[in-house]
């Protein structure tokens, strides 16, 4: 069966989960977090690790939780034809035209 693009792809400007993620289970969440101490306990002993690749996870799974992700620095550069405004506004009077070009029904009409 093959599905057309539409049925795959997300409507542009709408969020492919509007509920946001799924929260855990509490009894799960209070399991998970009663299990945070052997966890720790686990990486612990990894620091240990003959292995230098295990010992850099385990130090930077540590150091992540203790005291954070480092913050990243991100560069974003928009660039347009012209100005956002002036695009806005064009678009916003293109609105208005095709607006004042649909008939306008004066009478109201009741449904039954």
């Amino acid at each position: 069966m093959h599905l057309s693009r539409s049925a795959t792809t997300f409507e542009k400007g709408r969020s492919g989960n509007p509920a946001g993620r799924p929260e855990l289970a509490e009894e799960l969440r209070d399991r998970i977090r009663a299990l945070s101490t052997d966890a720790v306990s686990v990486l612990e002993q990894a620091l240990h690790d003959e292995d230098v690749r295990v010992r850099l996870v385990a130090a930077q799974k540590l150091l992540d939780r203790g005291y954070g992700r480092p913050a990243q620095a991100t560069d974003v550069t928009l660039t347009t034809k012209q100005d956002a405004s002036q695009s806005h506004l064009a678009a916003l009077i293109e609105l208005a035209r095709r607006r004042a070009a649909e008939p306008v029904d004066l009478v109201e009409r009741h449904r039954p």
